[in-house]
């Protein structure tokens, strides 16, 4: 997993990213925590780029597609197997941070925690594939 997250995280619009791998699945989803200025590229009309926040930039299909390409080109620069790209993913507007919980003092993710509290989202993500 921490692979695949080093090398996703070099993509710019990722601020952090949790790989969930559900050994019953055919693919692995990712979590991703994107960087708000980097969103904006993938709406075509700037001025209503720019009236979005970010929890409107998370959600809008334009966006998803962008930044999962994105990871998709990642993966294939990286030379990933088919095992190791992602099959979807979802952006969430929170930033992580050990104050919330997300992140530990030296600044790694906290898997579980993460995936606790976006369990709805994997849920999702893999009812999709």
């Amino acid at each position: 997993m921490e692979k695949l997250e080093a090398q996703y995280k070099t993509c710019v619009s990722v601020l952090n990213l949790c790989v969930v791998a559900d050994p019953l699945k055919s693919a692995a989803v990712g979590i991703v925590a994107p960087i708000e200025a980097s969103l904006k590229k993938y709406i075509d009309d700037a001025s209503a780029a720019d009236m979005m926040d970010l929890s409107q930039l998370c959600k809008d299909a334009r966006v998803i597609k962008g930044v999962f390409e994105e990871l998709k080109k990642a993966g294939m620069n990286a030379g990933f197997k088919s095992a190791e790209f992602l099959g979807a993913i979802t952006l969430v507007p929170e930033e992580w941070t050990s104050m919330n919980g997300l992140l530990t003092a030296a600044q790694k993710i906290k898997r579980k925690e993460i995936q606790a509290k976006y369990a709805p989202e994997v849920a999702k993500m893999y009812a999709s594939l």
